[in-house]
């Protein structure tokens, strides 16, 4: 939210900050982007949608006054619902059925805003992308005649990442394969170029010049969707095996292009799963991958969380408290400690969701701010609020809510 916004006193269960927030760029609300990267049924991005609605007409009024955007995010209130769509809200799923269904609240939910809306798109996507055969990649790749090597090494190792997928969704960390191999032939066309004409300055040498390469570079993945996007257009009367082949690429592209942002807010209430209920596969990808985090799924995701989040960006979780306390998650909580702030912590313990009964959930929520700022960041006081020993979930909200006034009048 804007710093001067009169949003905030009409958020229930915003928790005020001891120091308060600390200045950021002025964006417009166009360029805010939440993600959840285990969404089901989006229930976090449809809450959302209220409040961006809210931002964007606030914009609205206010744009071109002092401390504002000189320009609105739209031109006017109508275009709200689909701008929110297309620019805000982001979603992975390893369930196709939950990601249809999220596609479908959020279309509901700005066709109620205006039943005119042209929604042209979502920024969901479905991480049950079926592998493809080296064969179809080959014809794709021959076909195709990339200029650049690296096409074809993208495409290689999306492919090779591909059998884990359908099972870690999000966890998959295809990005990172993808910007090593960039990279790497960043280096090789730089030393051909050293090779060629020395090391005197050359196309890429001064500081202007280095930002134009990184950005060169960078579009490498956008150029790399446009082309399977050219083929799938150019094949789409051909036979079935082009049809699947290009229909797989693409929606392994589209999670690709989620996975290679970072974004603002990062919110989630990931899947738990134990190491003891985890089949054998599973459990090596998160011993290879999230050694730090390997006890249980909602810990990995606790760590994939803060890599999703961008610069000065927002972790917002309710998961497993076990992390905070069990000596195997110590280098988790030091990891999150050296790069986040906890801005906010809601200690809920047992009995926090009506429909669980037992003591075996026992759950935190909390809100991490990525920090930069060593010194702000050591010396950052967070708001905690304990409500373990509330017997059940509508008494943990009726102490929430005191805890919240109580923390109103003294900051008042």
């Amino acid at each position: 939210m804007h710093p001067d916004s009169d949003l905030g006193p009409a958020l229930r269960y915003l928790v005020p900050l001891s120091a308060g927030a600390p200045p950021e760029r002025l964006r417009p609300v166009r360029e805010l982007s939440l993600v959840d990267p285990a969404c089901g049924t989006m229930h976090f991005g449809l809450v959302a949608f209220d409040l961006l609605a809210e931002m964007y007409r606030e914009e609205l009024v206010r744009a071109g006054t002092p401390g504002w955007p000189l320009k609105a995010s739209v031109d006017t209130e109508s275009e709200i619902p689909a701008a929110i769509i297309e620019n805000n809200i982001f979603g992975i799923d390893i369930d196709l059925r939950a990601v249809q269904l999220s596609a479908l609240t959020l279309y509901l939910k700005a066709k109620r805003l205006n039943k005119m809306a042209k929604i042209r798109d979502h920024n969901l996507a479905c991480a049950d992308v079926m592998p493809f055969s080296t064969a179809d990649l080959g014809r794709f790749i021959i076909q195709m005649r990339f200029s650049n090597p690296i096409f074809e090494k993208m495409l290689r190792r999306i492919r090779e990442q591909l059998g884990d997928i359908q099972q870690v969704g999000s966890l998959l960390r295809i990005e990172r394969e993808l910007q090593s191999l960039v990279e790497e032939q960043r280096r090789k066309d730089e030393q051909k170029r050293q090779a060629k004409y020395g090391t005197a300055p050359g196309l890429f040498a001064a500081q202007d010049g280095i930002e134009m390469e990184a950005g060169y570079y960078g579009m490498l993945e956008t150029q790399l969707v446009q082309a399977l996007d050219f083929f799938r257009q150019q094949s789409a009367n051909e036979g079935d095996d082009k049809r699947f082949f290009t229909g797989e690429a693409t929606k392994s592209l589209r999670v690709l292009d989620l996975f290679l942002r970072r974004y603002d807010v990062v919110l989630a209430n990931p899947p738990y799963m134990s190491r003891r209920s985890m089949n054998d596969e599973m459990a090596a990808f998160l011993d290879t991958n999230y050694p730090e985090a390997k006890g249980d799924l909602y810990a990995a995701f606790i760590s994939r969380c803060a890599e999703l989040a961008g610069e000065t960006g927002r972790v917002g979780m309710i998961t497993q408290q076990s992390f905070m306390f069990i000596s195997s998650y110590e280098k988790l909580r030091l990891g999150l400690l050296q790069t986040f702030a906890i801005e906010t912590m809601a200690h809920t313990g047992p009995h926090a969701f009506p429909e669980i009964q037992g003591e075996k959930v026992n759950t935190t929520a909390f809100v991490l701010r990525r920090e930069t700022d060593a010194a702000r960041r050591t010396q950052n006081v967070g708001t905690y609020i304990r409500l373990v020993h509330a017997p059940d979930a509508d008494a943990k909200r009726v102490a929430f809510e005191q805890a919240l006034e109580a923390l109103k009048v003294i900051q008042a």
